[in-house]
């Protein structure tokens, strides 16, 4: 059946959800509040090179189908990776005598997510087994796992999930799966876009029949159970569902039991930095001594390691000094 629904959120995941909403049948209308689509989904340009702040993609060939369905120009590009000491030196991320015991760990993963499936395919948090609430470091020790673990660990810190003795084992599992793993860490491949990773909102925007720009959401209000209204600063319309993809102010929220739980979320400063270094650079550098510090260095990366350039992009937690 036909439904009206409102999706709150412009960035990719926003635009996305619309997208096959809209190919299900639905009328979609999407609220952003920002004058520009996308979220963090973002590529900057500089003298005809670009840089991504916030489009780092694992392989994966469902993700490649969906932009070649949009007219999306991506490939899989091979990319160099160093881990860096406090004076630029090189380190490395595991022993040569630890690797047999990572690559055993890693086989032996499958098997232990094997009962918590349902869970982790699954969309949104709901139904999550107790063995996946404890932090994702327990989690890893209870199965000893402890190579895998460092290995998972400073891409969950530099790209912004958090250290692994904080975050939800649920948490760092479901958004950095095995084949994401497996693609940032033994084929060294990530989706490189030929024209900038804003081609993806591009495409997407021209196919949404009702996308809004610089329209802030301001009241959530449920009518009944099967209506509610969306209130913006022009005025007020009916929906049979909403889709939340952006935190809120749970004020915003007219129904105590859900306006409680999005106040649940805990959010991190984490900062998404642009530099045209003196010199070209290709290799993707983890500044591991700095995972303990805020508002220093993590990662400095390319977006193009196969035409080393000198736009870099660089992330950091915390409050910048």
């Amino acid at each position: 059946m036909k439904k009206q629904i409102a999706v709150v959120g412009g960035g990719y995941s926003g635009l996305t959800l619309a997208y096959f909403l809209e190919k299900a049948g639905h009328q979609v209308t999407v609220f952003e509040a920002e004058e520009r689509a996308g979220g963090h989904c973002l590529s900057v340009f500089h003298k005809k090179e670009f840089c991504e702040l916030g489009s780092v993609l694992g392989t994966s060939e469902a993700l490649m189908k969906f932009l070649r369905q949009l007219g999306v120009k991506a490939e899989y590009k091979y990319f160099h990776r160093s881990f860096l000491g406090p004076n630029g030196e090189k380190q490395a991320q595991i022993g040569p005598a630890e690797i047999a015991g990572f690559q055993e760990q890693l086989k032996r993963l499958p098997e232990y997510l094997a009962p918590y499936q349902e869970a982790l395919n699954a969309p949104g948090w709901a139904n999550i087994p107790d063995a996946l609430t404890q932090s994702f470091e327990s989690w890893c020790n209870a199965n000893k796992l402890h190579t895998l673990m460092r290995v998972y660990a400073p891409h969950l810190v530099a790209f912004g999930f958090g250290k692994s003795s904080e975050i939800p084992a649920i948490y760092a599992l479901k958004y950095l799966d095995i084949m994401t793993l497996s693609s940032m860490i033994e084929s060294r491949k990530l989706i490189s876009f030929s024209n900038g990773a804003n081609e993806i909102i591009a495409k997407l925007s021209e196919r949404l029949e009702d996308l809004r720009l610089s329209s802030p959401v301001t009241g959530i209000i449920p009518i009944d159970h099967n209506r509610l209204t969306i209130e913006t600063l022009v005025g007020a319309e009916h929906f049979d569902a909403v889709v939340v993809t952006v935190p809120l102010d749970p004020a915003v929220i007219h129904a105590p039991d859900h306006a409680r739980l999005i106040g649940c979320y805990r959010r991190k400063a984490y900062n998404v930095l642009a530099y045209v270094a003196r010199e070209n650079y290709r290799t993707t550098s983890y500044f591991t001594h700095n995972f303990d510090k805020d508002g220093h260095l993590l990662l400095l990366y390319s977006s193009k390691p196969d035409q080393p350039g000198p736009l870099l992009t660089a992330y950091a937690a915390g409050d910048l000094p």
